[in-house]
């Protein structure tokens, strides 16, 4: 199986580089969506998963670079859609984990009223009927479970699709090796390392998110917008400790994150004097003074 090919910006949040081996699935959605046209875009994903031969890989790709798409416009259960649809399609999806849970966190700060998306799929695992059987009616078509059939031909045909699909689900859980020897890019700038100030509408969604944001890290323990992800959950649900100790792992991977982090608390009011990208004992007490602040 060949590397994954991620480009995809998730409401400002999630940045992931490509791979240079390997063509994005989906071109004229993709140029749709970098151009503006949501609409054009959203119809051309539609299309694409519909009738291009994508692999696995690529359909889990595009599942997770059109729930970006939602996620960027504010759709956060369009978005989570088709997050679980990109996770089911492939379990060791280490990305995919990161954007569900920033999907989470977006919509437990959804704002008072806001009832959600509308014309969006219902959020439901699909199931594989690997094993169906093949029963005929009176009037000359054939079920398989509650799926419908001109004639025993097209069941079989779906049939054998269906457990092709079930193969390769088995096939992708070697996908987390695979994630975890990506690089990624650095994590967003300024302050979307930093937790909102909005009110906390729905803690239960912060709670799966920071469940998303963990198994990421399990996958890929380098991933670094999982553990700014994952230091805003903790901060989001009282924990400061552990979020300092995110935030803090984040700075030390390179000096450029000690950069972003450092560029953040000054923006949020916590540090003052030269961004350097050296988190040292001034900014690491901007940042025990932001937690103190906003995590309890």
């Amino acid at each position: 199986m060949g590397p994954l090919a991620l480009a995809l910006t998730a409401a400002g949040l999630l940045f992931v580089k490509a791979p240079l081996a390997a063509p994005l699935p989906c071109p004229l959605a993709q140029e749709a969506a970098a151009a503006g046209s949501l609409d054009e875009a959203l119809r051309a994903y539609a299309l694409c998963l519909e009738t291009a031969p994508l692999d696995g890989t690529q359909r889990a790709e595009a599942h997770l670079a059109r729930g970006a798409l939602f996620l960027q416009h504010a759709r956060i259960d369009c978005a989570l859609a088709d997050f679980d649809q990109a996770l089911w399609i492939a379990p060791g999806f280490a990305a995919a984990y990161v954007a569900r849970g920033e999907a989470y966190l977006a919509k437990a700060l959804r704002p008072i009223g806001d009832q959600g998306d509308q014309g969006c799929e219902p959020r439901q695992t699909p199931g594989v009927a690997g094993g169906g059987a093949i029963r005929e009616n009176k009037a000359g078509g054939v079920r398989v479970g509650r799926e419908y059939f001109p004639d025993r031909r097209s069941a079989e045909r779906w049939l054998q699709q269906q457990r092709q699909i079930a193969d390769l689900q088995k096939q992708l859980n070697d996908l987390q090796q695979e994630l975890a020897d990506q690089d990624e890019t650095p994590a967003p700038q300024g302050a979307s390392l930093l937790p909102t100030s909005a009110p906390l509408q729905a803690p239960g969604e912060v709670t799966r998110g920071l469940a998303d944001f963990s198994r990421a890290l399990e996958l890929n323990p380098e991933l670094s917008a999982a553990l700014i992800g994952r230091a805003k959950s903790y901060c989001l649900s009282g924990q400061a400790d552990a979020a300092a100790a995110d935030w803090q792992s984040f700075a030390n991977q390179d000096s450029s994150h000690a950069t972003q982090l450092q560029t953040a608390l000054a923006d949020a009011g916590h540090l003052s004097g030269a961004i350097d990208g050296i988190f040292g004992p001034r900014s690491q007490a901007a940042l025990m003074a932001f937690v103190a602040a906003r995590c309890r």
